[in-house]
């Protein structure tokens, strides 16, 4: 990969985190404040709230950062990516949707398939089915801040490589 690119996507990675840290956090503030204790399923549970953010956080995300990166490729101020099909990523990135909204709806869709399970999964292998509300800040601080750290490398790739400078199209 480019340096240029490598150095952009880390530093939007690094921004990413914290934004969507506090922003979480306050989210699961609002979702327990009213209780002693979180279960995983049921009215105000932190599971439906997982898997609703896996999803709805990956849409947004995607929504916002997707236009803005293609437009710095038109632009010239990033450059844009070729695909690399030895590269498993660029293989799987190179087939998504060019069009904003249904490729935001696929990373929204792995966000639901993948990464709510996988978050989920140890929690049910080691029997969690409460916490308290603080604990759950904590959590989804960091969950929250994490997923979109790790996936705005893929979001911002599939922006760069489905995009061509104006002066080349």
């Amino acid at each position: 990969m480019d340096q240029k690119i490598y150095h952009h996507i880390r530093k939007e990675s690094i921004a990413n985190f914290f934004f969507n840290a506090v922003v979480n956090g306050i989210i699961a503030y609002f979702i327990g404040r009213s209780t002693k204790m979180l279960f995983i399923w049921g009215k105000g549970s932190f599971g439906g709230d997982i898997v609703a953010t896996a999803f709805f956080l990956l849409i947004i995300v995607s929504l916002v950062v997707i236009p803005l990166k293609k437009r710095g490729v038109r632009k010239g101020t990033l450059p844009s990516l070729e695909w690399n099909q030895c590269l498993f990523l660029h293989r799987i990135l190179s087939k998504f949707p060019q069009n904003t909204i249904l490729c935001s709806l696929v990373f929204g869709f792995v966000g639901l398939a993948f990464i709510a399970p996988v978050t989920l999964l140890p929690f049910w292998v080691m029997g969690i089915t409460q916490m308290t509300p603080q604990s759950y800040i904590i959590f989804k601080s960091i969950w929250g801040g994490c997923l979109v750290a790790v996936m705005i490398w893929p979001i911002i790739i599939c922006a760069l490589g489905n995009t061509t400078p104006e002066s080349a199209s």
